[in-house]
């Protein structure tokens, strides 16, 4: 019978399940809602329920599962095995995939999500084509990633590689909406910072194609809507893309100079701007590194939202390597 990996990413508004088999192949992944007033019991009942059905849709009534690994949004401690804090549950101070493990008679696994992220990238993405990778994912905030020599940087207490909340501004700083510090990448640079930043504009520029788009949009507003108003010279939406640009050239400058990394990859809602984003920000940062062989190529991602069910697997096999 062959012998399977379990990876869950969970986040505030899903949960994402996948099944590899023990040759890290896809057997198959799901999506469940996370649902996070349920509690625990409800929602962890929830996921081994998920994972019983992909088994059972592949006709497999009593699976080996060897291990599970699980990404959590906000600070776990890898070494005891148990989440810190985290940013959209309440589930600090345990191992959340413990009960898990012990349904399918598999060792349990718990890490960061952004780090599982972007080992998923690392794995699955660039196919190890790269040992040194940095992930940042632009989306509602900054999760990062990084990978060296093929293995997660964590730093002492797992709480390395926070990169989304390294000091881009001083003078005037605008205050980071999850840690309340002024200045991080974070502030300036999330999905949710554009949002705002566009909004709080947008009386300026009375004419701005925006107020279209939102228009036509029932009144809603999104982050694609600058894509597409710079791609026609909008003003406003070309002055938010240059302020979004100039920060994070900062950031991704700073990470080329920490880490020299052989690539840097964009994820999140804000990498759907493609080259609109990446060609004037490999630009900026030409002049913001110390030497030019600091600078390496800077793609979107490639795996997108399903990375952190990706690396969760990886991590799960790593684990027990």
């Amino acid at each position: 019978m062959s012998a399977f990996f379990v990876g869950i990413d969970v986040g505030g508004t899903n949960i994402k399940i996948m099944v590899m088999t023990s040759d890290l192949d896809v057997l198959d992944w799901c999506v469940v809602p996370t649902q996070k007033d349920l509690g625990y019991e409800k929602i962890s009942d929830n996921i081994i329920h998920a994972i019983e059905k992909i088994f059972i849709n592949h006709g497999l009534n009593d699976p080996e599962v060897k291990s599970i690994g699980m990404g959590l949004p906000g600070i776990v401690d890898k070494h005891a095995n148990k989440t810190v804090h985290l940013a959209y549950m309440a589930w600090n101070g345990f191992n959340p995939c413990k009960k898990i493990g012990a349904h399918f008679n598999a060792p349990s696994f718990i890490d960061n999500d952004g780090s599982l992220n972007a080992f998923g990238e690392y794995k699955f993405g660039v196919h190890e084509k790269f040992s040194n990778i940095v992930l940042l994912t632009l989306g509602t905030g900054v999760g990062c990633g990084v990978v060296i020599e093929g293995k997660i940087f964590r730093g002492s207490r797992n709480l390395g590689a926070e990169l989304g909340h390294m000091q881009v501004e001083v003078e005037g700083a605008e205050n980071c909406v999850h840690c309340g510090h002024p200045g991080c990448l974070e502030a300036y640079c999330s999905g949710l910072a554009m949002e705002k930043f566009a909004l709080r504009q947008m009386p300026n520029f009375p004419t701005s194609i925006l107020h279209q788009f939102i228009e036509q949009n029932r009144g809603v507003y999104d982050n694609a809507m600058i894509t597409k108003g710079v791609q026609v010279g909008d003003d406003l939406c070309c002055q938010v893309m240059a302020r979004f640009i100039k920060y994070l050239s900062v950031g991704v400058a700073n990470v080329m100079k920490l880490f020299n990394p052989e690539l840097i990859l964009i994820g999140g809602g804000i990498s759907n701007a493609g080259d609109v984003l990446l060609k004037p920000l490999a630009e900026s940062i030409q002049d913001l590194v110390l030497h030019e062989r600091q600078l390496c190529p800077v793609e979107k991602a490639i795996l997108g939202p399903h990375a952190g069910m990706y690396g969760a697997c990886a991590f799960a096999a790593d684990s027990i390597a």
